[in-house]
């Protein structure tokens, strides 16, 4: 998807030109349009995923994901490890609910992830197989 970046150049005083025909860019102010700025925004929420995520990964051992694996299920999921897999799982699916594909975004409390196996509880980040992204509605009727 291409995205148009609107900007509008503003400069503090009246441009000239450096001895060598140039303008200095601390007289240009830039301005970017309320939706270029939303997908500016957007890219860094997306970047910043991504790093926690490779920080994630980089740091997990066996003898973590064997810690992982046997916490009670309630203090598992409140585990950095499950906070940065869940937001990097959500946003790589597309934001969006993968039953009924309402898109609702990176909001904690809209997208949740759900184990179609606790085989791999404490290494989901090598099988990502087993989680599926599921809206709270969709989520609540796998439990049907």
């Amino acid at each position: 998807m291409m995205h148009k970046f609107y900007m509008k150049f503003v400069l503090d005083r009246p441009a000239k030109p450096n001895d060598s025909g140039e303008f200095e860019l601390e007289d240009l102010e830039i301005h970017f349009s309320e939706d270029s700025q939303r997908f500016i925004h957007n890219a860094e929420i997306r970047i910043a995923v991504c790093h926690r995520f490779i920080k994630l990964c980089s740091s997990m051992s066996p003898k973590l994901e064997a810690e992982l694996s046997k916490m009670p299920y309630r203090d598992f999921l409140d585990t950095d490890y499950w906070a940065y897999l869940r937001d990097y799982v959500v946003m790589s699916r597309g934001m969006r609910c993968e039953a009924c594909h309402h898109n609702v975004g990176l909001l904690r409390d809209s997208l949740e992830l759900h184990h179609i196996s606790y085989d791999h509880r404490g290494s989901e980040w090598r099988h990502m197989e087993d989680l599926k992204v599921l809206c709270r509605v969709c989520h609540a009727q796998e439990y049907r």
